[in-house]
């Protein structure tokens, strides 16, 4: 229930974050519920991460390869962080990273310089105001998107070992019992 919970939530934010470079009006909307689904997520990620890291079969290294999952599960996570990067990689390279901290104050719009030494405030226009919202807000999302991925990876990979004894101990079902 819990990695099925954080694989969605992952799945979602990933697709998400790839729809905003499609062309049109961003869904983006720079309110600020980024922010809430970040931290409604960390605080996700946490509850379910937390026992399963405190348990015993965390303790063996062999959990990080997955090798206790089926092969079509490991493929699927795989691709899902692999895809994580690739987004968080070309969100890095779009062309944004050189103004931070975007405000709006009134009709008139300021950013941080971060190409400056010392840092600077600078007016910006209303594009680039909201190019860098969207930049930062997208890059908030790739960031949760892949916390979910890679604590669904230890979830499943940690507690495969544990299903599996508890299901080679499990009394036969009355159904398996032959005369």
């Amino acid at each position: 229930m819990r990695s099925g919970t954080l694989f969605g939530l992952s799945v979602a934010l990933l697709s998400f974050v790839a729809l905003t470079w499609l062309p049109g009006p961003s869904p983006i909307d720079g309110t600020g519920w980024t922010m809430a689904v970040m931290m409604l997520s960390f605080v996700l990620c946490l509850c379910a991460a937390v026992p399963v890291i405190n348990s015993e079969a965390s303790r063996s290294p062999k959990w990080f390869l997955g090798r206790g999952l089926p092969g079509h599960v490991r493929a699927t996570l795989g691709l899902l962080i692999v895809s994580g990067v690739v987004l968080l990689v070309v969100n890095v390279l779009d062309g944004g990273g050189a103004l931070e901290t975007p405000r709006a104050l009134g009709d008139r719009y300021f950013a941080t310089d971060m190409t400056a030494s010392p840092r600077v405030e600078v007016e910006i226009s209303r594009s680039r105001y909201e190019f860098e919202v969207e930049d930062e807000q997208r890059m908030m999302l790739v960031l949760t998107g892949l916390l979910c991925a890679g604590a669904t990876w230890l979830i499943l990979a940690i507690g495969a070992p544990y299903r599996q004894e508890a299901a080679s101990r499990r009394p036969p079902h009355w159904a398996d019992i032959s005369d």
